[in-house]
């Protein structure tokens, strides 16, 4: 983007490259009217080109002057905007926004703020809007300046965040089997329900305060070091001993969390309770054993 023509002053042509030193610009400005002319038309080409929409209004609300970003974004050009009053981007239901612009220019308030935009088409914007009061040479407010940034696909994207986050933490809490999120040291940043109760404790919010690693501290080692190469160990399986002091079978599928050095920072898992299934099959096997051992001694008598 060309900015003005030939000056000594201007090796750099594009609002990227535009850095100065702000001590350095004031004292250029006060003693240079050339490099003046220069920051204004630099300053000038950048609220032209932005992105975002830079209208200036005065304190009835009237449009004063209206940049590229403003058409792309509401689809009227600067001779249809210019003159006409700025409920014209406005929608319906939405008229204590204009109030609102109002009262904080007269206020010479500056405010940040979110709301909804209408495009010449009838499409509903969502907008993040900042409203800075304009003076005169005489310090008088006569105006504003409103920048207004659509953030429709982020407020989308975040609402999407929000929906996957809430299904995720639905099917994290009703799960059957206990799923933890942990540090490498064992500390409990997360567990559900299933977890706690695998453990013994009231709440998670109860076995989140008890480290992992202490269940079995050899075994822990393991699946961390283990854990570092393999990425992920599915039917791990292990004896855990409870705060309680009662031991229990457990299986799990453990998963590492890498960083992007990929080097293992935090550790996820899903645990079974075979304690039960354990002991019936051990049952099992001594009854089977007993009657073996009957059978062996009926065949020699």
């Amino acid at each position: 983007m060309k900015l003005i023509k030939e000056d000594s002053y201007l090796k750099r042509e594009t609002k990227d490259d535009f850095n100065l030193d702000l001590e350095e610009a004031i004292e250029k400005i006060k003693y240079d009217d050339k490099f003046l002319t220069y920051m204004v038309a630099n300053m000038a080409a950048i609220v032209e080109h932005s992105d975002d929409a830079i209208i200036g209004i005065d304190c009835d609300g009237t449009i004063l002057s209206w940049n590229t970003g403003a058409h792309k974004m509401y689809g009227y050009s600067s001779e249809e905007a210019i003159g006409k009053m700025i409920s014209i981007i406005v929608p319906k239901g939405h008229n204590e926004d204009l109030n609102f612009i109002l009262d904080n220019i007269n206020k010479n308030l500056i405010n940040k703020s979110e709301t909804v935009r209408m495009s010449k088409d009838g499409n509903k914007i969502e907008v993040s809007i900042t409203i800075s009061p304009v003076k005169d040479s005489k310090h008088k407010i006569c105006g504003a300046s409103i920048i207004e940034r659509d953030i429709t696909k982020q407020n989308q994207i975040e609402k999407s965040l929000r929906r996957s986050e809430e299904k995720y933490r639905r099917l994290f809490d009703d799960d059957l089997t206990g799923d933890f999120i942990a540090t490498l040291k064992g500390k409990i940043l997360d567990c559900n329900y299933s977890y706690a109760e695998i453990y013994g404790f009231n709440s998670p919010e109860q076995a989140k305060k008890f480290n992992i690693s202490k269940f079995n501290p050899e075994d822990w080692n393991y699946l961390v070091e283990n854990l570092k190469i393999k990425k992920k160990i599915p039917g791990h399986q292990t004896i855990h001993k409870r705060p309680d002091g009662r031991e229990i079978h457990v299986v799990a599928n453990v998963v590492g969390i890498f960083n992007e050095l990929d080097q293992l920072v935090q550790i996820k898992g899903y645990i079974f309770d075979e304690t039960g299934r354990k002991e019936a099959d051990e049952d099992l096997e001594r009854t089977e054993r007993k009657y073996r051992r009957l059978f062996d001694d009926d065949l020699k008598s």
